[in-house]
């Protein structure tokens, strides 16, 4: 920029140019830095990039480019040539806008009497038909700094491989169909014998299994089951007066008693039913079932000293579609919201009252 200060600097003395042309060598300068570069009412030149290609005969690349082309829908003012002329060689502003608004219309001048208008290193714009033609400058022209480098061409490559590929290939393709078929019958037997394989080993493991794995072992499990079975049949007919199948008479009956049951003989037959497999510990471990006592769960929402307060809760639950009753135990009354005879239900309805009233202190009484 300090050889274009050197070079221009003596034009730009004057407030008006005496050659407004002049400005026509800034365009390629401002085009190095700005992608656009207006002539107002004219139109602006504008810069584009294009990326490095491989021609089409692949015998080469195409280096990056920046492409000018000259955009007369652009014609607004974008003061680029105005800023140079203040910030680079100190004109004032108005007299910057004389400058640019006298070398627009010399160049409107020009086009209008059919000349040409050349601009250094961007090209030439001329009037036809009414409309502006512009023809880029040569590339050969151009620097390097707006990307005005050559092609870069590529070696051939040899074609020597070709060659000794091509006998290889013939001999494969000849020798293929003896091949294919052999190696087919050793791959069919080789899978043959390895299924048989297969299937040894997983019978040896079922085997091992049922062997050595003694929850696996199914026929003692069923042989034990039936022992118990008849272990526990013989001990209910046990509690009966004994009947002799053998000889199908009837016999009289009696009243029994605890001391009955103690003196009752034991026949050698039910003895000799009892199998010695029998599961000791089983019958070591054995419990009578404990009866069930049926209970009621009720869900208690609040308890009372007084039954005044008891019977104005019991009221409230009313009015909010509940049956509630009032419990008395210890001195105190509580008031039921419901009451279940399975107790999961009834903790599976205290659980979901409490997580749709998180505040309300309720609770599970059994009685």
């Amino acid at each position: 920029m300090a050889l274009i200060s050197h070079i221009f600097l003596p034009i730009f003395v004057s407030i008006k140019m005496r050659y407004p042309l002049e400005l026509q060598k800034l365009i390629k300068l401002l085009l190095a830095d700005n992608r656009f570069v207006s002539l107002p009412t004219i139109g602006s030149f504008m810069v584009t990039y294009k990326s490095a290609a491989l021609s089409a005969d692949g015998q080469s690349f195409h280096p990056p480019q920046e492409v000018i082309r000259f955009d007369t829908s652009r014609k607004f003012n974008d003061e680029a040539i105005e800023r140079t002329l203040v910030e680079r060689y100190e004109m004032a502003k108005s007299d910057a806008q004389d400058a640019v608004n006298a070398f627009v219309l010399e160049v409107n001048q020009r086009l209008t009497a059919g000349h040409e208008v050349y601009f250094d290193g961007v090209g030439t714009i001329t009037l036809s038909d009414g409309g502006i033609v512009f023809v880029a400058e040569d590339d050969d022209k151009r620097v390097a700094s707006t990307f005005g480098l050559a092609d870069v061409a590529i070696e051939p490559v040899k074609g020597d491989v070709k060659k000794q590929v091509a006998p290889k290939t013939v001999q494969t393709a000849q020798a293929s169909p003896q091949k294919g078929s052999s190696q087919r019958r050793v791959r069919s037997n080789k899978a043959f014998y390895t299924g048989i394989v297969i299937g040894v080993l997983v019978l040896l493991l079922a085997v091992s299994t049922l062997l050595f794995i003694p929850e696996f072992r199914f026929w003692q499990t069923e042989g034990s089951h039936q022992n118990i079975v008849q272990v526990a049949d013989d001990n209910v007919d046990s509690d009966f007066m004994p009947v002799d199948s053998a000889a199908n008479e009837p016999i009289d009956t009696m009243t029994f008693t605890p001391d009955t049951y103690a003196e009752l003989p034991v026949q050698e037959s039910e003895m000799s039913s009892i199998s010695v497999d029998t599961d000791k510990k089983a019958a070591l471990y054995y419990e009578e079932p404990v009866p069930q006592v049926c209970k009621t769960f009720y869900i208690i929402s609040g308890s009372f000293e007084r039954m005044e307060n008891a019977q104005i809760h019991l009221k409230r639950l009313e009015h909010r579609g509940y049956r509630p009753e009032i419990l008395k135990s210890n001195g105190s009354y509580r008031v039921s919201m419901l009451k279940y005879t399975d107790r999961n239900r009834a903790l599976r309805e205290l659980e979901r009252l409490r997580k749709e009233k998180p505040n309300q202190s309720v609770w599970l009484l059994g009685l």
